[in-house]
């Protein structure tokens, strides 16, 4: 559903509604045998952050720690819902001066991370116990961007977790308090040597569990199986390079999404805005991959596209899923 009435109706009321449900419809357990979370995009600058009034680790202070090898570790909370400010830079807007769709995706990333870390369950910790996050779907659906300078908010707090998901979710709120949009995403923890699933209940005794929060609103569709035809048409293929790499050694999620992006010409994006972006994370690829990307519209400014990695004997194998709902440019 798009959220156009709902920001119209509810915004002055968000912290009040509820909404239940579970958001691992069509996914697969080889998401978790095959992906490779990448959730550490140091790239980004953001505002120094707060987790609702909490003194937690500024970026640039969690980053040195990781280089440095400390266990320094933001200020524990059991605050279920993480705020984190953040300004829309100039060089992360398209020409519409509106924020880039994968850049908002890399803000998400980061303040999951800063919400995970000041619970006991960030990068670094799990670093530690040889395990990390997989990030198996994303999807982000926007009623408006945030343009050039301006100040916004990402809250996000977990929905729900099982043995081996867990469901994030994320809204993204300007500065007078009004919804910009929400996100939704799942994830799996791994042992990063056997790289199976790891039990998330039996961490820290449950903790995460105990920090659930269902009933905080997140009115967006859960999505579900994205489907791309057989009859999709090949439409681009590029080789991945040093730009494609995080530091998992794979190509970054966020990646994915501004190459698919990218497949829509400038004029298009002169006569139309994308409101949602869904993607399904499926296997990795690696530096030097050659990416196929296949595209259909099952409907009008509906896509759906496939990218696939091209292997030694010219099979291809997939490695991620999208759908796009665009609007036309009023």
């Amino acid at each position: 559903m798009f959220l156009n009435n709902y920001a119209k109706e509810h915004h002055s009321n968000i912290r009040q509604k509820h909404f239940a449900g579970n958001s691992t419809a069509g996914i697969s357990q080889r998401h978790i045998f095959t992906t490779f979370a990448a959730t550490d995009n140091t790239r980004q600058a953001a505002a120094p952050h707060t987790d609702n009034s909490h003194n937690v680790m500024k970026p640039s202070d969690n980053h040195m720690s990781a280089l440095s090898g400390t266990s320094a570790q933001p200020a524990f909370t059991m605050e279920p819902v993480g705020s984190y400010p953040f300004v829309a830079e100039p060089f992360h807007c398209d020409f519409n001066y509106q924020l880039m769709m994968g850049h908002l995706g890399n803000y998400m990333l980061n303040a999951a991370d800063y919400h995970a870390a000041a619970r006991r369950f960030g990068m670094i910790e799990l670093s530690a116990l040889n395990r990390s996050w997989v990030l198996s779907r994303l999807a982000i659906e926007m009623t408006a961007m945030p343009r050039a300078y301006d100040k916004f908010t990402i809250e996000t707090w977990v929905e729900s977790a099982m043995r081996f998901f867990t469901n994030r979710n994320f809204a993204v709120v300007g500065a007078d308090g009004t919804p910009l949009g929400f996100g939704r995403s799942v994830w799996a923890m791994i042992d990063r040597t056997t790289r199976q699933p790891v039990n998330i209940l039996e961490m820290h005794e449950g903790l995460l569990g105990r920090m659930v929060c269902p009933e905080k609103l997140c009115p967006i569709d859960k999505g579900t199986r994205v489907r791309v035809g057989q009859e999709a048409l090949m439409v681009g293929e590029l080789k991945t390079g040093y730009s494609d790499i995080d530091v998992n050694g794979h190509v970054n999620s966020i990646r994915y999404i501004e190459h698919v992006l990218d497949l829509f010409g400038i004029d298009f994006y002169h006569a139309h805005i994308l409101r949602r972006f869904e993607v399904a994370y499926v296997a990795e690829a690696y530096a030097g991959d050659t990416l196929r990307f296949y595209r259909e519209e099952p409907a009008t400014d509906q896509w759906a596209v496939r990218i696939t990695k091209v292997n030694a004997d010219d099979t291809e194998t997939e490695v991620t899923r999208c759908a796009l709902i665009f609007a036309p440019m009023k």
